[in-house]
């Protein structure tokens, strides 16, 4: 079972766990240094019973070599025989988690992205192959670029939902009543419904948004992705010439959310968490940026705004543990995940240090 590798074991004797980036029943992923060597990696551990999944989705990522998905270095078994798959590190934060704090993202934003997945998607459709399960959770978004963090023939958990349910809006309606295998045309939709997603912060199924909020030419290129697949582009290329078509005329100028008016910089950070709430109920959830004041953290749970916390988390330069009293200053999300940010109460002197540390190696962070 993947839970039987703790942060501090190493991997054939190289691969050191340093910290949980983020859990699923299927899967673990964690972040890792190499025992000889200046390297950061991620690394994805899997059940056994997965490893054949786990396997092919290294063997397809390999075969990309495209800076728009996440790198491969090495995939294996231990020798209690669970498989694990090494990558890039981790930089930056998922598009799911994006969505969960921001909604619905400033157009000229959304389309960037939505082009940046669609060359990276372009390449992987030249190899002959396709996206087996594209949506927000398999996206990592930072300040230099987008990439995909899998092909879907083992998703990597990094979402607010896992499995089948994190693709299932972005899924092609024919794959899910003729079962259709993955290609060109589905990654469309997904594109699509992701873009979609972006442009109105709500779910793809309520598409359209209201009449007049988003600039006609761009809407109908996202009506045309989520036709019916013989009205659908028929290939990735032809989407996204449509897209730039569209945005030919400058896009509405975009306006920070009240979300992202922070107190001081932040960087991207990406990390397991644990959430003691009001009433002692626990939140396991993940941070998505972390500054000297606070965390902006997704998770499942009972959390309201003005609620006082205990958060536990690892240390962004040292991975060292430690538990912060913290208070919940605003929360978004209407289901059971939902998005809040928290700021902490009287750190501690190494809390502040090791941030403000990972701050300057992120470049100072973004205010």
């Amino acid at each position: 079972m993947t839970g039987d590798l703790k942060v501090g074991a190493t991997l054939d004797r190289r691969w050191v766990l340093r910290r949980v980036v983020a859990r699923a029943d299927h899967a673990t992923v964690f972040e890792a240094t190499h025992a000889f060597l200046d390297r950061l990696a991620s690394v994805v551990v899997a059940r056994p019973e997965d490893r054949e999944r786990l396997l092919a989705e290294a063997a397809a990522r390999d075969r990309t070599y495209h800076r728009g998905v996440l790198g491969v270095l090495d995939v294996a078994d231990t020798r209690e025989g669970v498989p694990y798959l090494v990558g890039a590190p981790l930089v930056g934060r998922s598009l799911d988690g994006l969505l969960m704090a921001r909604g619905a993202l400033p157009p000229v934003e959304a389309v960037d992205i939505a082009l940046s997945l669609g060359d990276a998607l372009m390449h992987v459709h030249s190899l002959g192959m396709a996206h087996a399960a594209l949506s927000p959770a398999s996206i990592l978004v930072d300040d230099a670029r987008v990439v995909l963090l899998d092909l879907g023939l083992f998703p990597t958990p990094l979402g607010s939902l896992t499995g089948p349910l994190a693709s299932m809006p972005y899924t092609a309606p024919e794959r899910l009543t003729s079962g259709a295998a993955a290609s060109g045309r589905t990654d469309v939709y997904a594109l699509a419904a992701i873009l979609a997603e972006m442009l109105s912060g709500e779910p793809p199924e309520e598409w359209p948004p209201s009449e007049g909020a988003l600039p006609a030419a761009l809407a109908a290129v996202v009506e045309t992705g989520l036709d019916e697949a013989d009205r659908r582009p028929a290939t990735m290329e032809a989407f996204i010439a449509a897209i730039r078509h569209a945005v030919r005329e400058p896009l509405p100028p975009s306006i920070p959310p009240a979300t992202m008016r922070r107190r001081g910089p932040r960087a991207a950070y990406v990390s397991a968490i644990r959430v003691r709430l009001e009433g002692d109920a626990i939140l396991d959830g993940r941070t998505e940026n972390v500054g000297e004041h606070g965390l902006l953290i997704v998770g499942a749970g009972p959390v309201e705004e003005g609620h006082s916390v205990l958060v536990r988390l690892a240390l962004p330069t040292s991975g060292r543990i430690v538990s912060e009293p913290s208070t919940v200053r605003w929360v978004r999300g209407q289901g059971q995940v939902k998005a809040f940010g928290v700021e902490f109460d009287d750190p501690a002197p190494r809390t502040l240090e090791d941030i403000r540390r990972y701050l300057e190696l992120s470049g100072g962070g973004e205010e």
